[in-house]
Order: structure tokens, then sequence, then C-alpha cells
């Protein structure tokens, strides 16, 4: 069995803050922006793209609430 453990970066206070809320914005925490940030480099994931995830993301918990009703 494969076990994914966790590990701690030590990052500058400034770069954290900044990803943090760069990856809010998108409606990602850090690690799942990082993941994106690391997808989109090696996928060249171009700019429309990045504004659809953007968009599913932002919008995922509305889109929920509307179907439950």
């Amino acid at each position: 069995m494969i076990h994914q453990g966790q590990v701690s970066v030590t990052l500058p206070a400034d770069l954290f803050e900044q990803l943090t809320k760069e990856g809010a914005a998108m409606g990602m925490n850090l690690p799942a922006y990082l993941k994106f940030l690391q997808h989109a480099r090696t996928q060249a994931i171009d700019a429309r793209a990045q504004d659809a995830v953007r968009y599913m993301f932002t919008k995922h918990a509305d889109s929920l609430k509307k179907l439950a009703q």
C-alpha cells in the first residue's frame, strides 16, 4: 500500500501570503493552487483554460446550492 504523507515547507511570509491570496482568488487552498501552478507549467495551460479553472472553482459552491434546490 502506498501512503502519501505530508511535509512542511518554509516560505517567506510575503510569498506565502501572495500565493494564498492568488489561490483564494481561484477558489483553491494553497496546496491545490501549488499543484495547479505545477500542472500549468508542465502542461502549458493557456490563459483561457486558466480562466475556465478559476470560474469553475469560484462558482462551484454556488452551482451545488442551485442544484440542491
